[in-house]
């Protein structure tokens, strides 16, 4: 609907992240999504969807530490 805002959270992109770093993706899967998700964007944008990413950047100690919890 116009004026509609939709927000995905970053799990959208956990596949080709979290999910291959932990195992928990195949490689099949990672290049599946590598090849799927630019033109599932592209097809967003040419149907008039305003599409804006914004990418949080923490340090390496924290990704680190944020690895471990998982393990």
């Amino acid at each position: 609907a116009a004026g509609e805002v939709v927000l995905f959270d970053r799990s959208w992109y956990n596949r080709a992240g979290v999910e291959r770093v932990m195992g928990f993706a195949s490689e099949a899967q990672v290049e599946d999504f590598f090849r799927d998700v630019p033109e599932f964007e592209r097809m967003l944008v040419r149907s008039g969807i305003i599409l804006v990413k914004y990418w949080f950047s923490i340090t390496d100690q924290e990704q680190q530490l944020r690895f471990l919890m998982r393990i």
